[in-house]
C-alpha cells in the first residue's frame, strides 16, 4: 500500500466533512470532482474521490442534511 492512500477511516471522515460542508449535495459534489480528475488524468485522486462517494454512500451520510 502506498504512503499517501487514505484509510477506511480517512474516507468516512472526509465524507463527513463533505456533507457538513455541502449538505445533500455531498454526493454528487464527490462524484463531480471525480470526473474532473479522470478528464484531466489524474487517476489516484480520481479513486479518492469514487472512495469518498462510496463512504457516502454505504453510511447515507446524503440524507444527513
Amino acid at each position: 500500500m502506498e504512503a499517501n492512500m487514505m484509510t477506511h477511516s480517512g474516507y468516512l471522515q472526509f465524507a463527513e466533512a463533505l456533507v457538513f460542508a455541502q449538505g445533500a449535495k455531498a454526493e454528487a459534489e464527490a462524484a463531480k470532482h471525480a470526473i474532473l480528475c479522470e478528464k484531466s488524468g489524474d487517476m489516484e485522486t480520481a479513486e479518492t474521490w469514487r472512495n469518498v462517494q462510496f463512504a457516502l454512500k454505504c453510511v447515507g451520510f446524503k440524507k444527513a442534511a
